[in-house]
């Protein structure tokens, strides 16, 4: 679809502004528009967008939504060079990116928490036990390498130091790497957790229940497109929240989008994922600085434009602050 990697990025970049955009005022739902809207992964943190365009909650504000899916290798690219407006993507791309220049904002954050767990090989029952062991992780720098990081460290562990590290390039193949013995410990979610509790895989810990803070799946847009979109972006905002209710509210109905989006038939799986993004996702999803601190901690290790990027310029939580003060998300 487009190609990636930081020259097509330093190409499309264009120098951020600082500040957050002004609140804007109450949708109109008269004038027809359209948004493209990208989505890196089928998989339940993106279960709010799926509903909004599935229950008509776009098209009862006139708006057309174009949903598509866009790896998250080529989110960046293809939200600075205009062919999506919107993307549901990682965080951690969005900080390197913002780090660089990238004229981006993030509007709310669909997965505030951790969402992960730690998982070991058979015969490993203690912290200690991991020392010089090999970690899976799917590349550097993505969700669940700091998900793991952030994991280890709770753990009492020198995550940079107490285990080697193997990328694998994508989830399964963390999967697989941990079942064939090539990995002893990972961090992983539903549905694909299953897999290693079937296997007899332990978790050491359920970083969900620590409440800590993340951005896994950052609504995120063009700092520029949003100053001249607000009715739109504004229109959008309200219909993810609605989305969010209606996923909190209605599970058989949650469920059954969840199936259709993530083509996936095994209900188990289906309804392990529900319970966690149900409960994660915030009925105001608010992006705040703090949920990209364990981004930044991570990538401003290589980085010194990371480690030293001011977290709040990133953020923009007017739209949801006007949807909350007309009662939406109660």
């Amino acid at each position: 679809m487009v190609r990636t990697g930081l020259a097509v990025v330093a190409m499309l970049v264009a120098a951020a502004c600082g500040g957050a955009a002004a609140s804007p005022t109450p949708a109109a739902t008269t004038t027809p528009a359209t948004v493209n809207v990208g989505y890196s992964e089928p998989v339940a943190d993106n279960l709010p967008l799926y509903i909004a365009s599935d229950a008509g909650l776009f098209s009862k504000r006139n708006l057309t939504a174009n949903v598509q899916q866009v790896t998250s290798t080529q989110g960046i690219p293809a939200l600075l060079s205009g062919q999506i407006d919107i993307d549901d993507i990682g965080g951690s791309e969005v900080l390197s990116a913002a780090a660089q220049g990238a004229d981006l904002v993030i509007l709310g954050t669909l997965t505030p928490l951790n969402p992960y767990s730690i998982y070991v090989a058979p015969g490993i029952t203690s912290a200690s036990d991991l020392k010089g062991k090999r970690a899976a992780i799917t590349r550097p720098g993505a969700s669940l390498d700091i998900g793991l990081h952030t994991g280890l460290q709770r753990l009492g562990l020198d995550p940079d130091k107490d285990v080697t590290y193997l990328s694998t390039g994508s989830v399964p193949n963390v999967i697989a790497a941990m079942l064939s013995g090539q990995a002893q410990v990972t961090v992983s979610k539903p549905p694909e957790s299953l897999q290693l509790d079937a296997k007899g895989f332990k978790v050491l810990m359920d970083l969900s229940k620590e409440k800590i803070p993340a951005a896994n799946t950052s609504i995120t847009a063009r700092r520029s497109w949003v100053a001249t979109h607000k009715d739109v972006v504004q229109r959008y905002i309200d219909a993810i929240i609605e989305g969010i209710a209606r996923e909190k509210r209605d599970r058989s109905y949650a469920l059954q989008t969840l199936a259709k989006w993530t083509k996936s038939t095994d209900d188990a799986a289906n309804l392990a994922s529900y319970n966690l993004y149900s409960g994660i996702v915030q009925s105001l999803p608010y992006s705040r600085p703090e949920q990209l601190a364990p981004a930044q901690a991570q990538l401003g290790k290589t980085n010194d434009k990371v480690k030293n990027f001011d977290l709040s310029r990133l953020s923009d939580s007017s739209f949801i602050k006007n949807a909350a003060s007309r009662g939406l998300g109660k």
